[in-house]
């Protein structure tokens, strides 16, 4: 794979080049916790340098990490996760620097990754956990026609308050009819 293209987005195998781009993601906490439900501990550079290395030496069976630039320029990471090879269930982790989201970046990487996933892996199943409160991601899941399946109430506890936590799917025949 050289790339993949939807409109402005291309996707591409990350590189020893996109080390900016992880670390910032690590600094940004609420664009993680947004956009992942998780606040993971702030690490030093050094210990990020470590984590990169081994990022780019390769990742667990069936786990696929890309970077998402906008005219060639790098702008965000998004992997495929299985996390059931013989299930077929995968997750989307994404993440975006602030100043590009809200500009419909992820819905085009997500297209080509879930055409991927679904037409290519012939993986069966997405699931994506979204924070209650979080109303654009909630929306974006709905235009995928993704059928909420769960809550967790009280689940993930950021900024001093707990939170709901929504679980969604979307299986390989919704995806293909919608």
């Amino acid at each position: 794979m050289n790339s993949w293209t939807n409109g402005p987005v291309t996707l591409r195998l990350c590189d020893e080049d996109d080390w900016p781009l992880l670390y910032a993601s690590l600094q940004d906490v609420q664009g993680r916790y947004w956009l992942q439900t998780t606040v993971e501990p702030l690490r030093s550079q050094a210990g990020a340098e470590t984590d990169w290395a081994g990022f780019l030496a390769g990742q667990p069976d069936g786990r696929i990490d890309l970077t998402i630039c906008v005219e060639e320029q790098a702008v965000g990471i998004i992997s495929l996760a299985v996390q059931d090879e013989i299930s077929g269930t995968f997750t989307i982790p994404l993440f975006l620097l602030p100043e590009h989201r809200g500009r419909g970046y992820a819905r085009r990487a997500l297209t080509l990754l879930l055409d991927y996933a679904f037409n290519e892996r012939r993986l069966h199943k997405w699931q994506a956990s979204v924070l209650a409160d979080n109303a654009p991601s909630i929306a974006l899941h709905a235009s995928f026609g993704c059928v909420e399946e769960g809550r967790f109430r009280a689940q993930i506890f950021h900024g001093g308050t707990w939170h709901d936590e929504l679980w969604y799917g979307l299986t390989e025949d919704e995806w293909r009819g919608r």
